[in-house]
């Protein structure tokens, strides 16, 4: 079995492909904070006049 990680043939991806990636990272990251967000504040309205309400 041979490696060949020593290519010299390797092509590294500009900046509108990493910028293109990054936008779609953020995305994909905000969706999901934002529904763990409502989630968690579904949970504390619910809580809201418990001991353990408060705000996130």
């Amino acid at each position: 079995m041979q490696n060949s990680y020593s290519s010299r043939d390797t092509e590294y991806a500009g900046f509108w492909v990493r910028l293109a990636a990054y936008v779609i990272d953020s995305i994909i990251v905000f969706f999901g904070l934002l529904f763990v967000r409502l989630f968690l504040s579904g949970i504390m309205s619910v809580l809201s006049d418990t001991w353990i309400g408060g705000n996130i």
